[in-house]
């Protein structure tokens, strides 16, 4: 009696062995997976590899050059966002509905490259002004001008167009090389206080490398030609709202730490910053498989298949809901030892706003897939707007409010007020055109749609 149930496991496990091998290896060779995979090592490339440097930087600078190179690239930063100007999610779904139509796919590429080409000289305008008038910035034209240089090879990085055909990994390689090299060469060349332009010069070089690189990759696929001024300027149209977007998130996402120091201590200012870090780490984590499942939502919509994009998209709510909420809990259980294993025991006090922001980690998950997901491959541009400057008009009054009465503790929940505004705000956009507009819906199927849309 017992040699049955023994060889009945030796045939099931087997089986069921190989059945998962299979199914995981159909997962990892999906495009959605592999894009998303590709889209953290851009985030690695940008984020996490200069920070090698920054031990060293900070022995061989000192605190001025240090406070002068921070600030050029603070500098750099904004402008590369000005170039982006929106065109990382308009740029996206155009190239992902048009990626067998080379001639439109030429259209596209030439009129946001002729865009960022606008954006880029006016941007060396302001560049130019400020050296000529503010003295403190006179005073260091090099780092100014590197500044631009550097935002102008991240704003030329053709990201949008790679992730619009779901073809990241090129894309991510190329970027993380530059970036490397960039790094070790910084080890060599810099030895002095005065070498400190040359970190801003190795990140120029750098960007502007990979975005030719990159663009040369691109012209195979869509010929790069002058750009007509119509062209650019539909480009620019079409960016704006996403601007807009993008530019608020920018603002209630960073602008907490600036008011917070408004009213309490530098230490409890760190106290909040650190502890708002680790979170953020959490969501971009999350934040990169909805914007690899972007493009192909897009497609999918104008290819007259919204059965299989409202499945994909349910799919991916889903799952980065529940692994969002898993993430949670886990900041919340093991605050103490994150905080103590990252930072060290003096920032103890971070573990208690740990605990109030990982709240925040299911919030911005359903939001990134539902805003930058759903609603955008839809063209739900101007209530995706409408959400997000909600939810900074929210974060900026509840942060002056709770700030100087509540410090550090008040302004974590100033951010998950805010955060749970935007999602809710969200799932009143996309319920209103569920119940307003024919074919299917999102959370529904909408009046109108028939047997065949299933």
């Amino acid at each position: 009696m017992t040699q049955r149930p023994k060889r009945l496991t030796a045939r099931i496990l087997p089986s069921l062995r190989d059945d998962l091998r299979s199914t995981f290896a159909r997962v990892l060779r999906h495009k959605i997976v592999r894009n998303a995979f590709a889209l953290y090592w851009v985030q690695f490339a940008i984020l996490i590899v200069p920070l090698v440097t920054l031990p060293y930087l900070t022995r061989v600078h000192g605190g001025e050059a240090l406070g002068t190179l921070i600030l050029a690239q603070s500098v750099s930063q904004v402008l590369a966002l000005i170039l982006e100007f929106g065109f990382n999610q308009s740029a996206t779904r155009d190239v992902a509905v048009a990626r067998h139509d080379p001639e439109q796919l030429s259209r596209i590429v030439s009129g946001v490259l002729g865009a960022k080409a606008i954006l880029a000289a006016a941007t060396l305008g302001a560049v130019l002004v400020a050296l000529a008038a503010i003295p403190s910035v006179a005073g260091e034209p090099e780092f100014a001008l590197l500044a631009w240089l550097a935002a102008v090879g991240l704003g030329f990085t053709p990201n949008w167009f790679f992730l619009g055909i779901e073809a990241m990994r090129v894309a991510a390689l190329v970027q993380l090389a530059c970036r490397v090299v960039a790094t070790v060469l910084t080890f060599v060349l810099v030895h002095e206080p005065e070498d400190a332009w040359i970190v801003l010069a190795l990140t120029a070089a750098s960007t502007g490398v990979g975005a030719a690189a990159l663009v040369a990759r691109m012209s195979r696929t869509a010929p790069v030609r002058l750009p007509h001024w119509a062209e650019s300027a539909q480009a620019l149209r079409r960016g704006s709202r996403l601007f807009v977007s993008a530019a608020a998130v920018g603002f209630y996402t960073t602008a907490n730490v600036i008011i917070l120091g408004l009213f309490v201590s530098a230490a409890q200012v760190a106290v909040f910053g650190l502890a708002e870090r680790i979170v953020r780490a959490a969501t971009q984590l999350l934040a990169a498989v909805a914007w690899a499942a972007y493009p192909r939502l897009s497609y999918l919509q104008r290819s007259n298949a919204a059965e299989r994009a409202r499945r994909l998209g349910r799919a991916t709510l889903a799952s980065l809901v529940a692994v969002g909420t898993a993430g949670s809990i886990f900041l919340a259980v093991l605050d103490e030892e994150i905080v103590r294993l990252l930072f060290g025991s003096e920032f103890a006090a971070s573990a208690p706003l740990l605990r109030i922001l990982c709240l925040i980690v299911p919030l911005i998950a359903y939001s990134t897939v539902l805003g930058a997901g759903w609603m955008l491959s839809l063209e739900m541009d101007r209530q995706l707007v409408r959400t997000v400057l909600l939810g900074a008009a929210v974060n900026l009054v509840l942060a002056f409010v709770a700030a100087p009465a509540f410090g550090a503790r008040g302004m974590a929940w100033v951010v998950v007020v805010a955060e749970l505004a935007v999602a809710l705000g969200l799932t009143a956009a996309v319920l209103k055109r569920d119940f307003t507009s024919s074919g299917l819906g999102f959370f529904r199927r909408s009046p109108g749609a028939g047997p065949s849309s299933s």
